[in-house]
């Protein structure tokens, strides 16, 4: 910490000053000449000013050990040779010729042709052009409000950085951070730059070891979806995660939880009587009921008993139905595989009333894949030109656009409700709805299913 509060100080001393005056550059008077090139490194930060060839140690030195007076042994090397002074005289070119600032003499009179070296610029004019200009720049002076209504400044901080460091930032030059005139918290902007795996500037292109570390990048949204996963894991109160991001309601909250459901099941408690009579399978059916996870027909009856006639009843009830409960690649189904296969083969996704979404990340990769799919297949159906469609493609065409509107349906349904609650239930064989012998099957027939 001690080590943060010494290279940040010339930026805390700047920083505190022109917080008090409400000036941009407090170590002058307003009306104060100051030479060009000073002006355009305290502006841009660029410690280079001229073009002066300077030792190749010096910078390398800088960066190794942030020793502020190597800036100051460039800058000496830079004013006691010859090389013109390019770099600020380029900088200043443009402003200067749209009128936006006036270059002076050492008298202070307006010119318009003068040695860079020998060229001075008034405070109050760059102060007034920066404001008027470079909005970006402005030093960061807006204290934030704690809840007892004190006032908190960025130079009382911790962490400050120079606010629009392009010069190392984007144009590999080295920023004087002694004379740079505006610093303050880091931004949201330069925090999605240095984590974009994108950007020349971001923190792993710059210090990763390796090529694929150098690839890396991070969404900073993610963080709060990670840091909310974290707290619910750790059994943080919902009403304090949802306080702490300063969210709406703590349903919202419950949106950013990515917990895996094997996760939220190990945290939903077991009553004690539920504990000894229930079976391991009967007790995770339990678990995904409690969590409000699954919902069908198995659930309401499970309801049903233990509001009629009680826990006892309905934990046998469960332990004789547990096997009533799986997973499919679209979701839950709660019916029973035990006796019978699905007669679909694990169509649920077509409308089946047993099917219940679930907050399993596969589940809608699957059905996305399906949904691409079944959209091909009726894309190529309805190119086909008509002279070339057989008696089946009218009964193709309707099959493939059902199946597409109910994985939509499916897709638009949240997790723990279920897509299709008033849907056929496919399970179900037609052979037991009309039963096996041809008097079974005319009845099925004349009754019109």
């Amino acid at each position: 910490m001690s080590t943060i509060e010494e290279l940040t100080a010339p930026l805390r001393r700047r920083l505190r000053r022109q917080v008090e005056t409400g000036r941009l550059f407090p170590e002058y008077p307003v009306d104060a000449l100051v030479p060009a090139h000073e002006m355009f490194t305290r502006l841009s930060g660029n410690a280079i000013f001229s073009n002066a060839e300077l030792p190749a140690g010096l910078e390398a030195r800088y960066r190794e050990t942030l020793d502020s007076g190597v800036l100051d042994e460039l800058r000496d090397i830079q004013l006691a040779g010859a090389a013109p002074f390019q770099p600020a005289s380029v900088f200043w070119l443009r402003p200067r010729k749209a009128g936006l600032i006036a270059i002076r003499n050492k008298a202070g009179e307006i010119v318009d042709r003068v040695e860079w070296r020998d060229a001075f610029l008034r405070v109050g004019d760059v102060e007034a052009y920066v404001r008027a200009n470079m909005p970006t720049k402005i030093p960061d002076l807006k204290p934030a409000t704690l809840t007892d209504g004190s006032l908190i400044y960025p130079h009382e901080l911790m962490f400050l950085m120079p606010i629009r460091n392009l010069i190392e930032g984007r144009n590999g030059g080295l920023l004087d951070p002694t004379r740079y005139f505006a610093a303050g918290r880091i931004s949201t902007f330069d925090i999605q730059v240095i984590l974009d795996g994108s950007q020349p500037e971001s923190i792993f292109r710059r210090y990763g070891a390796d090529d694929e570390d150098r690839q890396l990048s991070l969404n900073p949204h993610a963080l709060r979806h990670l840091q909310t996963t974290e707290l619910f894991r750790l059994g943080v109160a919902d009403t304090i995660i949802t306080k702490r991001f300063n969210r709406r309601s703590v349903a919202q909250s419950y949106e950013y939880d990515h917990r895996s459901l094997a996760e939220d099941l190990a945290n939903i408690d077991v009553p004690e009587p539920a504990e000894g009579a229930l079976s391991d399978n009967a007790r995770q059916v339990y678990r995904m009921i409690a969590a409000n996870k699954v919902s069908g027909p198995i659930i309401d009856e499970f309801r049903r008993i233990q509001h009629e006639h009680g826990d006892g009843v309905a934990f046998e009830y469960l332990n004789a139905e547990a096997d009533g409960l799986h997973v499919t690649p679209y979701g839950f189904c709660v019916n029973s595989f035990a006796v019978d296969p699905c007669p679909k083969h694990l169509e649920c996704f077509n409308g089946c009333r047993h099917l219940a979404r679930s907050e399993v990340d596969e589940e809608r990769e699957h059905l996305e894949r399906l949904r691409d799919r079944m959209a091909s297949v009726i894309t190529t159906l309805e190119a086909l030109p008509e002279h070339q469609r057989s008696v089946g493609w009218h009964n193709q065409i309707v099959h493939a656009r059902t199946r597409l509107a109910n994985i939509l349906t499916t897709l638009d349904t949240s997790p723990g409700q279920k897509p299709f609650p008033d849907g056929p239930d496919l399970y179900r064989p037609a052979e037991s709805r009309r039963g096996t012998s041809v008097l079974d099957t005319v009845t099925f027939l004349q009754d019109g299913l």
